[in-house]
């Protein structure tokens, strides 16, 4: 026998999948036996959301009308009930570096003096011109790499 609050919980999600859906689709028997398995294990409501909006997004317009909540039930097993949907890139070791470096050389570039940046700037903007065809390229990408660039040799090495 359902609870108010479980009962809240299920119009609550049925809701949502119409609203991103646009389609009145029905829960099943299934859809509201994993549904209660949700609502035991204390998922919250925004994180199954979270989760049901993503995995609508990925679908067709024509075969959203056939989305079930039960597709979810392996996928949301997994999560403890006090954790939210977290999307967390894993990147390959030498990547990890890079990013590193990258979060080093911008916090260096955030504490230097407004003098030091001008002149960086200006030195980053020769180079550009020695190096690039300027109409080959996004001028303000490459003015950035470069100055990085320009940071690494200075104060990293």
């Amino acid at each position: 026998m359902e609870t108010k609050d479980e009962k809240t919980y299920y119009e609550e999600i049925s809701t949502f999948i119409k609203k991103i859906t646009g389609y009145n689709i029905p829960l099943s028997a299934k859809d509201r036996s994993v549904l209660q398995k949700f609502f035991q294990k204390q998922i919250p409501v925004e994180t199954l959301k979270k989760l049901i909006k993503q995995e609508i997004v990925k679908l067709p317009p024509e075969k959203r009308k056939k989305f079930r909540i039960s597709s979810l039930e392996a996928m949301l097993l997994r999560i403890k009930k006090t954790s939210a949907v977290q999307t967390q890139t894993h990147y390959p070791e030498e990547y990890t570096e890079t990013l590193q470096k990258i979060k080093k050389i911008n916090k260096i570039w955030k504490h230097l003096p407004e003098k030091e940046k001008a002149k960086i700037q200006k030195e980053a903007i020769e180079r550009v011109k020695k190096r690039f065809i300027l109409t080959n390229i996004d001028p303000k990408k490459v003015l950035k790499s470069v100055i990085r660039e320009i940071i690494e040799e200075k104060y990293l090495e």
